[in-house]
């Protein structure tokens, strides 16, 4: 066994029929950003692996792009990005919608505002995410398009970590909703809207166009479409 590039290579199993994608035949492979495989699919897998005994499901995280190369080339049955990507030969489900919010430390100048356009917060320091990261990636884009640069005094791998660092007075971040509420409660943070449109985020799952996907894998997306609300499949 050896790695190359980080992928681990095994030897070839004695078998004369191995399905192309080399994997079981009751494995389900899904690729999925790092903030959906941290808050989206805990939700979900245990639940859908235990109704489901006889199916594994392999899942690696990538990035956007990444995800979509891989269910088009058919190396993973399952993508799930945050954005909505229009690629030929894919469809794109919608599944799950989120927001984005500013959180500050509780006393910050900006904790009694209601509502802040981003660009309003880009002379305070802030706490981010790892370069790499969906979000990271996104908010260079927003503020590269306004002609400025976003400070980071320190970048983390987690949306929790970020609030504990906003609490201790390091800076103030931008996490998902979900995020920031899981924390108010236990931490000295302020929640604050942001006015940018693209505040909200879409969440698709990823397949490829008029394939029948095997059984296993459609149960997996109905998982995902049940446990998020989603009732009906958006192209």
């Amino acid at each position: 066994m050896k790695k190359v590039s980080g992928v681990e290579m095994r030897p070839a199993l004695p078998t004369m029929h191995r399905p192309p994608s080399r994997l079981p035949p009751q494995c389900a492979s899904l690729r999925a950003s790092l903030p959906n495989l941290k808050r989206l699919l805990p939700a979900v897998l245990p639940a859908f692996l235990k109704a489901n005994p006889k199916v594994n499901v392999e899942v690696q995280e990538r990035q956007n792009p990444e995800i979509a190369l891989a269910v088009l080339e058919g190396t993973a049955d399952v993508g799930i990005v945050s954005t909505r990507m229009d690629v030929p030969g894919l469809r794109a489900i919608h599944f799950s919608t989120d927001r984005l919010v500013l959180v500050v430390p509780r006393g910050h100048r900006l904790a009694r505002r209601k509502s802040i356009p981003f660009a309003d917060t880009l002379d305070e320091s802030h706490v981010g995410m790892h370069a790499g990261s969906t979000l990271r990636e996104h908010l260079s884009q927003v503020t590269a398009l306004m002609g400025k640069a976003l400070h980071s005094r320190v970048e983390l791998a987690s949306f929790d970590a970020v609030c504990h660092m906003v609490a201790a007075g390091v800076g103030i971040g931008v996490v998902p909703e979900m995020s920031a509420r899981r924390n108010l409660a236990t931490l000295p943070i302020v929640q604050v809207e942001l006015a940018d449109e693209w505040r909200v985020r879409e969440r698709f799952v990823l397949v490829r166009d008029g394939e029948i996907l095997p059984a296993y894998a459609q149960s997996l997306i109905d998982a995902l479409l049940a446990c998020h609300g989603s009732k009906e499949p958006r192209t």
